[in-house]
């Protein structure tokens, strides 16, 4: 398959995470084993550059106790194999293949990947089509994307090596999963893929039990995300396998609530997400889930269903809700001042720079969107009063939305006198 638009000969890893104040020395003890394995390949090791911007974040939403976290950048270098670069690994599963890209090849969406999402076993160097759990994708500056398999990688490849470029990646990417969380949300960069742990076993369970194990421990314990572990936390993932084999004691016993939210989870997943465009975590899910058994190396992604579908059922209420309450507020292209909450802010990229999409609630409920050509307002803070003209009525997904222009924030010492003056305007205009 030839594919000459990428840059392979670009193996250089610069990444961007945020990473708790209090975690940065357990990263750096991780980055220092790393380090010592990359060593012995003849490449440059990977470092932790913490930069000055940091964001705050509460511990929970009862919680006045606040997470200081720093924007880190992971730069590095991935060996290669000669002039060949390990791009992914392709894992072989009924119903289609779970790709599991390893750095500096698993940033951001890859159309160049999408033939091998499905297909034969077939390796690329030899020829042969078998039955084979992994087969690994390669690439070369000239020569693009191939498939090969395991037996073949050093001969292809001409690295005597290979097993341990592959280890090492792998753990690489294990790493920088656990530092990105779960990924799951689109403006959270890499996608959890991998959650499931070591490769190489012949292991399966029952999803289904495995599902309801997981909606049980989320009742009892929340859930725990990869990158909740380096506190000392258990995955979800974790536990409830060992409760479904036993290996937990006492044994946690399920109630009739956690099987029919892991029934209802799992009907959606397989229902849903196929008839809407989606990406590289719910692709690899879908695989993951396709079969009655799932390979216990898939328990993490696997896992997270529950919590991805208790987090798009907690949307689907909100947006209810806000569709009960929001209204539409003053009349268009005229001057009004508000009390409102920035709930979000999205940033919006064209040819003349970026476009800061505010998105705000007032205490009645009604909805406010603003598209700014600066950050001014700060996400999540406490409510804000701002002066603006109604652009127009607008609704997205059924939820009406009064839409701003030239807003501006106000002291709260401006804003009576502010609500006095646009009063006297409006006297002067003639009735309509």
């Amino acid at each position: 398959m030839q594919d000459t638009a990428y840059n392979y000969n670009m193996v250089d890893i610069k990444q961007e995470v945020w990473l708790p104040e209090d975690l940065i020395p357990a990263a750096n003890k991780e980055i220092k084993k790393l380090n010592y394995r990359v060593g012995k390949l003849g490449c440059r090791g990977i470092t932790l550059e913490i930069t000055d911007v940091y964001r705050d974040e509460a511990y929970d939403e009862s919680s006045k106790e606040y997470r200081r976290s720093y924007l880190c950048i992971l730069i590095g270098e991935a060996p290669k194999l000669n002039d060949w670069s390990l791009v992914a690994v392709i894992q072989h599963e009924q119903a289609g293949n779970i790709i599991r890209r390893l750095p500096p090849f698993n940033q951001g969406e890859d159309a160049r990947i999408a033939p091998y999402l499905t297909g034969s076993q077939k390796c690329e160097h030899c020829g042969q089509t078998r039955l084979r759990k992994d087969t690994y994708l390669v690439a070369h500056p000239t020569e693009g994307l191939k498939e090969v398999g395991s037996s073949c990688l050093q001969e292809f490849t001409g690295y005597d090596k290979t097993d341990k470029v592959l280890s090492y990646l792998i753990s690489l990417e294990s790493f920088l999963e656990i530092l990105e969380g779960d990924g799951m949300d689109d403006d959270e960069g890499i996608i959890a893929s991998w959650l499931g742990g070591g490769i190489g076993t012949n292991r399966y369970i029952n999803t289904l039990d495995y599902l309801i194990q997981v909606a049980l421990v989320i009742r009892l314990y929340g859930w725990v995300s990869k990158a909740q572990t380096m506190e000392g936390n258990r995955a979800t993932a974790d536990i409830a396998l060992d409760n479904l084999l036993g290996a937990l004691k006492p044994k946690l016993v399920e109630t009739d609530e956690d099987v029919e939210l892991a029934m209802n989870a799992l009907e959606w997943a397989r229902q849903e997400i196929p008839n809407r465009p989606y990406n590289d975590y719910e692709h690899n899910l879908l695989v993951a889930l396709a079969s009655d058994n799932t390979n216990v190396r898939n328990t993490g992604i696997v896992a997270s269903v529950i919590n991805f579908y208790q987090r798009v059922l907690q949307k689907e209420l909100e947006r209810q809700q806000a569709a009960l309450e929001s209204e539409w507020v003053g009349e268009v292209n005229t001057r009004i001042v508000i009390h409102v909450k920035v709930t979000s802010c999205n940033v919006l990229g064209n040819y003349y720079g970026p476009t800061y999409c505010y998105h705000m609630v007032d205490e009645a409920g009604n909805r406010f969107t603003w598209f700014a050509s600066n950050p001014d307002l700060e996400e999540n803070g406490s409510p804000i009063w701002l002066l603006g003209t109604v652009k127009k009525h607008d609704s997205f997904n059924g939820v009406k939305q009064t839409v701003l222009t030239r807003c501006q924030e106000l002291d709260p010492a401006q804003v009576i006198a502010t609500m006095a003056k646009l009063q006297k305007l409006a006297a002067r205009q003639p009735n309509k």
